[in-house]
This record gives structure tokens, sequence and C-alpha cells, in this order.
């Protein structure tokens, strides 16, 4: 199972944002693996738990509404790659109440 936490940057400097949600999806504009969801603080959204597959790309969507009433969707594409860097593995930590591991790589010259 993978994650992804996503940012962004919106505005509407004359009338400011009403509503913001975000979607995961196989195709543009889509929402077939994530639907859209609101996204209260207007900059971050954290998907988890997704079964993505290595090296297909996937489609992140937001969609916004101004105070005025404006509707606006942008989209972006998310490349899948679980290859570890050429580098050795310093420590894996696995720990007992957290679903996530935590590995910690050591590159020379990265």
């Amino acid at each position: 199972m993978l994650g992804a936490r996503v940012f962004w940057k919106v505005s509407d400097p004359e009338s400011g944002l009403h509503s913001a949600s975000a979607a995961l999806g196989s195709g543009v504009g889509e929402d077939d693996i994530v639907p859209f969801t609101a996204a209260p603080n207007f900059h971050t959204t954290i998907f988890s738990m997704l079964n993505l597959t290595h090296g297909e790309t996937y489609f992140f969507s937001l969609f916004t509404v101004s105070n005025a009433g404006l509707a606006s969707m942008v989209t972006a594409n998310i490349t899948v790659d679980v290859t570890p860097p050429e580098c050795n593995m310093t420590r894996f930590n696995r720990f007992e109440n957290r679903p996530t591991l935590d590995v910690v790589w050591s590159c020379s010259g990265a």
C-alpha cells in the first residue's frame, strides 16, 4: 500500500476561496481511485492506503470554488516510482503501533 501527500498553492485575491476538494484518478479529471473529498486547509491533501502500481501514471485533480461562485479545476499527473535509490539502507524501522515503515538511505554525492 502506498500513500501520497500533495501540496498546492491556490488563491483568489478578489473574493477568497469558498471550498476546495481533491481527487485521484486513472485519467484526467477522474476520481475513480479516491473520490473528490473536501480539502479544508486549501493547500494539502494526504491520500493513504492506496493500491497503486509501480510505473503507472495517476492524475491528481483539484476543484476549487471562490466566494464569488467561480469554479476551477486543475489536474496534474503523478507517476509511481518505488525503485529505491542506488544507495545503502542504513536503518529500517517498523513500529508496533504504526502501520508505516521508516526507511533511511545514505548516499554519497547525492
